[in-house]
Formats: C-alpha cells, sequence, structure tokens
C-alpha cells in the first residue's frame, strides 16, 4: 500500500524514470585515463561515466566496456546491465576478442538478488508491524541501496522517498533528501533533485541552529560556520559535508538547466575540506564546471573576488592544473594561452557526462567575453593582431565582431578598409546638451506641482472619505456641492497661478 503523502512523488518519478543525459558529440582523438576515472568515482556513477565513454569514444569503446563489465560483476546485481555490455563489447571488440559471458555468474545473481529482496521485504514487513519508525526507516533504505545495486533506479528512488514518512529528526530528513537527490541525478530528474535540494538546505540550516546550537535560521547556510565552539564537532562536521553535497548536486541542477552564472556560485560555494563524494562528483569536476561557467558570465571584478582571491577555490584548482592555467590566463588577459588551453581539455570535456552537452555552449561564450575584454580598453584595435591573438582569420573575425556589435556587447564599428576596429565615440556636446534640458524639464514639473500645492493650501481644500451612513447623505451632497464650487475656483487660482509663474 502507497502512503498518501509520497502519492506525488511517486507519480513524479514514473513520469522521469527513462529521462537520459543529453547527447554528446563522437570524440575520436581524446587522451584520457580511464583508470583514473574508476579511482575517481564509485557506485552508480562510475558505471555511468564509463559507458558514457563508450558510447561517445570509439578508440576508448573496448577498454571503457572491459571496466565496466568488471565493475558490474564486482560490485553490482544487475544483471540486465552486464548483459546489454557484453553484447556491445562483442558488437566493437575485434573479432574473437571479446570474453565470453558469464552465464553462471548471471544466474548465480540474478537468484541471489531475488533471495535478498524477498528477505528484506519480509523484513520490512515484520518492522511495520512493529510500528518502530526507525526499523521501518532502515528497512526502506536497506530496500533502496538493494535496487540501486540491482539498477532499478525508480524502486530505489521510490523506497527512498517512502523513508521521510519514518524521520524522527532533521538528520534522518537530511539524508532522506540527499539519497533522493543522488538517485534523482543518476536518472537526471532535474526537478525532482531541485525540489529535494530545497528541502536538503532547509534540514541542514535547521540541524545547525537547533541540534548544534547555531544561531541562524533554517536554510542559513553561514550557520555551519558560526556555531558554537561546544558544538559536537563530529556532527557539525557532518551537516558541513552534507551541505557540500547539496552544494555539488544544485550546481549540476543550474548546470543542466543551462543557469551558467548560478551554477557557477554553486559550485564555488562548496567547502574543500568537507567535499568528499564520488558517488556524485569528484574535486576536479568542482573545479573545471565552477571555471568554465565563471568564465563565460562573470565579469573581471567577479572573476577576481570569487574565483582568483578564493583560498577556498585555488585547493581545487590544484587538483585539475590544466584548468587553473586556462582561468589565470584569461584573468590576466592572455586571451591566446587561454583559448589555447581550452582546445586541449575540449577532447576531454566532451566525454564528461554532466558537461559534454555544454562544451560548445560555454566556450562560445567565453570565446566572445574574451573578445569584449580584448577590446574594452582601446579606442581601436588592429584586426590582423586580433584575428592573431584569437587564432583566426580576419574574415571570421569580422563575423564575431559583427555579432557581437549587433547584440551591443561591444560600442564599436569595423572599418575593413584601413582592417581596424574603431569605439564609437560618445558626443559629449549633445548630450550635455540633452541633460541640460531635462534637467529644465524636471525644475517645471517640480514648480509647477509646487504651486498647484500652495493654490490647494491656501484654499483650505482637502480630500477625505465618505461618510458611510446612510442617515448623512443630503449632508454629504451639501458638502459635496459647496467642495466642487471651492475645488473649480481653487483650480482656477491655480492655473493662473502657474501661469503667471511659468511666464
Amino acid at each position: 500500500m502507497v502512503e498518501p503523502m509520497v502519492v506525488d512523488i511517486l507519480n513524479d518519478v514514473e513520469q522521469n524514470e527513462n529521462v537520459q543525459p543529453a547527447a554528446g558529440a563522437i570524440v575520436q582523438n581524446a587522451n584520457l585515463d580511464l583508470d583514473l576515472i574508476v579511482s575517481s568515482y564509485t557506485g552508480y556513477a562510475r558505471y555511468q561515466r564509463l559507458i558514457y565513454i563508450a558510447d561517445h569514444c570509439p578508440p576508448l569503446r573496448v577498454q571503457a566496456l572491459t571496466m565496466t563489465l568488471n565493475y558490474l560483476k564486482s560490485e553490482t546485481l544487475d544483471v540486465q546491465a552486464y548483459v546489454e555490455c557484453h553484447r556491445k563489447l562483442v558488437a566493437s571488440a575485434p573479432a574473437g576478442q571479446a570474453p565470453a559471458q558469464d552465464t553462471q555468474w548471471v544466474e548465480a545473481t540474478r537468484k541471489l538478488a531475488q533471495l535478498s529482496l524477498e528477505k528484506l521485504d519480509v523484513e520490512l514487513r515484520s518492522s511495520k508491524q512493529s510500528a518502530i519508525k526507525e526499523s521501518i526507516r532502515r528497512g526502506q533504505d536497506e530496500l533502496a541501496f538493494h535496487f540501486l545495486r540491482m539498477g532499478d533506479l525508480s524502486s530505489a528512488l521510490k523506497n527512498y522517498s517512502r523513508t521521510r514518512e519514518y524521520c524522527t529528526n532533521h538528520l534522518q530528513e537530511l539524508d532522506m533528501c540527499l539519497n533522493v537527490i543522488r538517485i534523482s541525478v543518476y536518472s537526471c530528474n532535474w526537478q525532482h533533485a531541485k525540489s529535494h535540494i530545497t528541502k536538503a538546505e532547509a534540514c541542514s540550516g535547521v540541524e545547525v541552529g537547533r541540534s548544534l546550537g547555531a544561531g541562524g535560521y533554517p536554510g542559513d547556510a553561514s550557520a555551519l560556520t558560526s556555531a558554537a565552539p561546544s558544538s559536537k564537532p563530529k556532527e557539525r562536521e557532518g551537516v558541513q559535508r552534507k551541505l557540500a553535497f547539496v552544494q555539488a548536486a544544485s550546481g549540476l541542477v543550474e548546470l543542466a538547466d543551462s543557469r551558467y552564472r548560478t551554477a557557477a556560485r554553486q559550485f564555488l560555494a562548496v567547502q574543500f575540506d568537507f567535499f568528499n563524494c564520488p558517488e556524485l562528483l569528484s574535486p576536479a569536476n568542482i573545479a573545471t564546471y565552477a571555471s568554465l561557467c565563471a568564465l563565460a558570465t562573470f565579469d573581471r571584478q567577479d572573476m577576481r573576488r570569487l574565483v582568483m582571491s578564493s583560498a577556498n577555490f585555488r585547493q581545487f584548482l590544484e587538483v585539475e592544473p590544466a584548468v587553473r592555467d586556462v582561468v589565470t590566463s584569461f584573468h590576466q588577459a592572455n586571451y591566446a594561452a587561454c583559448l589555447a588551453g581550452m582546445e586541449r581539455l575540449k577532447p576531454t570535456l566532451l566525454l564528461d557526462l554532466y558537461l559534454g552537452s555544454h562544451v560548445e555552449s560555454l566556450f562560445s561564450e567565453i570565446r566572445k567575453r574574451a573578445l569584449t575584454q580584448y577590446f574594452s580598453p582601446y579606442v581601436s584595435a588592429d584586426l590582423d593582431k586580433m584575428a592573431s591573438t584569437f587564432g583566426t582569420s580576419v574574415p571570421a573575425l569580422e563575423d564575431e565582431l559583427m555579432r557581437l556589435i549587433l547584440d551591443k556587447r561591444i560600442a564599436a564599428r569595423i572599418d575593413s578598409n584601413k582592417r581596424l576596429l574603431v569605439a564609437k565615440q560618445a558626443d559629449l556636446r549633445s548630450a550635455v546638451f540633452e541633460s541640460a534640458l531635462q534637467a529644465c524639464r524636471d525644475w517645471k514639473r517640480r514648480n509647477s506641482a509646487a504651486i498647484l500645492h500652495l493654490a490647494v493650501s491656501k484654499a483650505n481644500l482637502c480630500v477625505t472619505e465618505s461618510n458611510p451612513a446612510s442617515g448623512a447623505a443630503s449632508a454629504a451632497a451639501s458638502a459635496g456641492g459647496a467642495a466642487s464650487a471651492g475645488a473649480g475656483a481653487a483650480a482656477t487660482a491655480a492655473a493662473g497661478a502657474c501661469d503667471d509663474a511659468m511666464q
């Protein structure tokens, strides 16, 4: 029987259970270390990333599928994924080199999964009969984890969602939200993940503010660092680690919706010392995602304040030196080195599960921002030098600049004869005259209003609410007649006063 309060969640799960990551480009020349992928991620995240690489990089397909088979056999009960992965390997590997399917493992794992499922179901029913909330919650968690090992994300999400009814404190609610967020991200159910991210932020704020003694309010991330010294260190650190997971997941949701500026801020808010989420993202992912989103959307002041001057984010950048060099080159206005470094990173980025489909749009925005910032300090710029700096031809550069000028991102004009980009000079004389005329119009309006107010005051006129009493209708009518006559006289006097003043 389904609990009434989770019906909306289950309906949302059923509508989104078949959502897959956006298709990316096929990469032929990637220099990617698959052993690093295996060591950087755990659980379902490792399986998803290896399969994504196998589907989008033919040179690495056989190696990625082989690693996926080994992972599925050693750490999961997902027989269906194993059979499908083996089928792809046989179709991709040279004739006779693909390993034979381990039918013995398939049958044994299928039986083990069914027996474990029946056992967990019996234990959960027993817990529900005893009506002990903690036992029921743990039973639902164990059943959800079993479904996750079987590769059934829909059932795992449903069982994790059902634990909400049996949570007895904010930490348990936070754990429930994190589990739902994790499975939602795996299935690319971004709206569902976003709703639980909001709940998780509220739960983390409440737990720190109440249980740990911080003076914050629900959802206040600053409360995590303002907890009293007497707070329980392990509990406070646990909440901080969970909040880092929530911020990283929030950044992924914003990235999936192409809200790059908000995504950058979420990734930059992740604390390096408390981030350890190999089941979702690695520190290198945080550095890469935050840097590219920031380069595409931040101005120089924000880049300096939020990225270059952030001691916390510098620790993430040290994990990914190539990305650090790109960010540093961009901030130092060395755009040639920045764009060259981005091109070297591009094949690897295209094989990223969550970033691959956004690489082209992010690179395009970064290039536009580089062109804009390159020209900003100059009155005129040589198109030949600009083309050399940005690694393109002059005609192609003119097309790019034309689009930026039409989008009003660059206030300039292109002189094709002299091969120059010339900034538009503001007509200061016309601007001063227009400012003076506007000041005169504002002065006239203010003085007219002041004269009218003075005339109304001299006539002793005021606006009052009508009397709601039915018995005072005749009195109101006579008063209204007198007021009308007075208002007419006052209006005439005010108009005359205004005319005299303006003359």
